[in-house]
């Protein structure tokens, strides 16, 4: 089961501090309409993973590059692993800064 990433604010007025819901066209069995664009969880399983990723409980950029990390077997693999962390800190540090 793919969970898909948490429904991020483009602007400090759309931030939404409420807990998550699932979708109300998945709930009556169609298709979602936003599918793109929708900001409702498509299964509980989401719910549970946005809500502990709202609370800084969970990193899943941080996530994947340990486990990438383990599996680095070069020089060349721990260097690009290094960069790739220290994107996602600029990236992090960015968006808390906008």
């Amino acid at each position: 089961m793919k969970i898909r990433p948490r429904p991020q604010p483009q602007s400090k007025a759309q931030l939404y501090d409420g807990p998550y819901y699932i979708c109300k066209d998945l709930m009556a069995g169609q298709d979602c309409t936003y599918p793109a664009v929708c900001t409702f969880a498509y299964n509980q399983e989401e719910i549970d993973v946005w809500t502990v990723e709202k609370k800084g409980m969970l990193d899943r950029c941080v996530s994947v590059l340990i486990s990438q990390a383990h599996r680095a077997s070069t020089a060349s693999d721990c260097k690009r692993l290094a960069i790739d962390w220290c994107c996602v800190k600029v990236r992090r540090n960015a968006a808390v800064v906008e």
